[in-house]
């Protein structure tokens, strides 16, 4: 719903010319149009707040179960 409709074009925009992960959140169930547009993970809302923080954790390779895989 960004700028009328076109959240899916700047995810897709942002991924071809950034290396940077893009995490979608939308009230709007289109995980999987997100996920085909480059985003790296896609959150609906309402957010789940530790979700999101797991979310971009994981995405920034220092999730709690990574740290725990890499000690052993």
């Amino acid at each position: 719903m960004i700028s009328g409709g076109r959240g899916l074009q700047l995810c897709a925009y942002v991924h071809d010319h950034f290396d940077v992960p893009i995490v979608a959140i939308s009230a709007l169930e289109l995980r999987d149009e997100a996920l085909q547009a480059g985003a790296a993970a896609f959150l609906h809302k309402p957010i789940d707040y530790l979700m999101l923080v797991a979310t971009i954790e994981d995405l920034l390779g220092r999730s709690g179960l990574l740290r725990r895989k890499a000690e052993e």
